[in-house]
């Protein structure tokens, strides 16, 4: 699985810090390994809130491989998709927007649930900007981080969120390593876009059926979970 520029970054708030001209200040990422448990409307996953009919859950754990060990002060800039659809199309009258099918008043959302190293030791992060970029601050000879969290898929009628029961993660699979945009005078500041790399899905399972594999026949009981 290959994530490429398959959607671009709405501007975010200026960062005052210093540029970092090289790319030193950032580290890159060489390949990610995705695990994902799926909850469906109306299931109700252990110690948590059923779920609305409408609407889904993913659980997901996503360890990030460096191209290099980290260096002291660098830290790692993650597009969050799930974060960013929270405004209404802007080019749509009212009357286009009440022909959609599932409405268009429900956001989609992304807990981090635990970000830490290879040892499992807790690292510092924090959102940034507008976009509610996840920033990673890295600790010197760092090569891997792994980070817990959990996304809302809406019902709504964007590419990421639920219609008629289907289902689309789209961007929002896990938090995605990103690079600063370049190109023109119309790029807008601190514009950032996807970094093409290597995608590994380890799992990706039902929650309510976890001994089922996607693309094989469900027994009988499978079949009623």
């Amino acid at each position: 699985m290959s994530v490429g520029v398959a959607w671009a970054s709405p501007p975010s708030e200026p960062d005052d810090r210093p540029a970092d001209g090289d790319g030193d200040g950032e580290a890159r990422i060489a390949a990610v390994d995705l695990d994902v448990t799926i909850w469906r409307g109306g299931e109700q996953p252990p110690g948590r809130k059923r779920i609305a009919r409408r609407r889904s859950e993913v659980d997901g754990r996503a360890q990030y491989r460096l191209e290099q060990p980290a260096r002291a002060g660098q830290e790692l800039v993650l597009l969050d998709f799930a974060e960013i659809l929270t405004e209404l199309p802007r080019d749509l009258d009212e009357i286009a927007l009440s022909t959609y099918v599932s409405g268009a008043r429900e956001y989609s959302r992304t807990d981090v649930l635990a970000v830490v190293d290879g040892e499992g030791r807790a690292l510092d992060w924090t959102r940034r900007g507008s976009r509610r970029d996840l920033v990673v601050e890295l600790p010197a000879g760092l090569t891997s981080l792994t980070i817990d969290y959990r996304v809302a898929v809406p019902h709504r009628y964007w590419p990421l969120g639920c219609v008629w029961r289907r289902c689309s993660l789209a961007g929002a699979a896990a938090p995605l390593p990103s690079e600063p945009a370049e190109g023109g005078i119309w790029l807008a500041p601190g514009g950032r876009v996807p970094t093409p790399v290597d995608w590994t899905i380890l799992a990706a399972r039902f929650g309510s059926v976890p001994d089922w594999q996607p693309g094989s026949t469900p027994t009988a009981e499978q079949s009623k979970a």
